[in-house]
């Protein structure tokens, strides 16, 4: 079963829009529920001058697995994909991406389930400095703790 839930452009913090990619993959064909439980998910953090749309066989090959239920979260950085452009430099700054990361992460994922992150290229660069200043910050965010438990 493959089931998008959503697919287009979400403001994911205040005056930040980014295109975002739901997806529900396992479980079986003709389940047409609307609130379709899962069992993990995945964060897909693409790398520079990429887009989301480059992890989409990764993700459609999870469908092929038997038995779980994967929810995977795929979105286009600022500038890439479907994303818009921005005409100011700092915009594109590595501490904006980590919080366009971190919005995603806090308003996609739930915080009971198990959360993966696949990342490429400048991704898992992004992905790591993210979680490192979470783990700093010792603020109690959820989708950090999940990690580090």
């Amino acid at each position: 079963m493959v089931k998008e839930i959503h697919a287009g452009l979400q403001e994911v913090r205040p005056g930040r829009t980014l295109f975002v990619r739901e997806w529900i993959f396992g479980g079986k064909d003709d389940d047409q529920s609307q609130d379709v439980v899962v069992d993990l998910q995945m964060v897909v953090v693409h790398g520079s001058c990429a887009t989301e749309a480059q992890f989409h066989p990764l993700c459609q090959s999870l469908a092929q697995q038997p038995g779980k239920r994967i929810k995977c979260i795929l979105y286009d950085m600022l500038g890439c994909g479907q994303s818009p452009v921005i005409y100011d430099w700092n915009a594109y700054a590595k501490d904006e991406l980590e919080q366009d990361l971190g919005a995603i992460v806090e308003t996609y994922t739930q915080p009971d389930l198990p959360l993966y992150f696949c990342s490429h290229s400048y991704g898992p660069n992004l992905l790591l400095s993210w979680l490192n200043k979470m783990n700093g910050n010792n603020n109690n965010n959820n989708a950090l703790q999940r990690q580090i438990e």
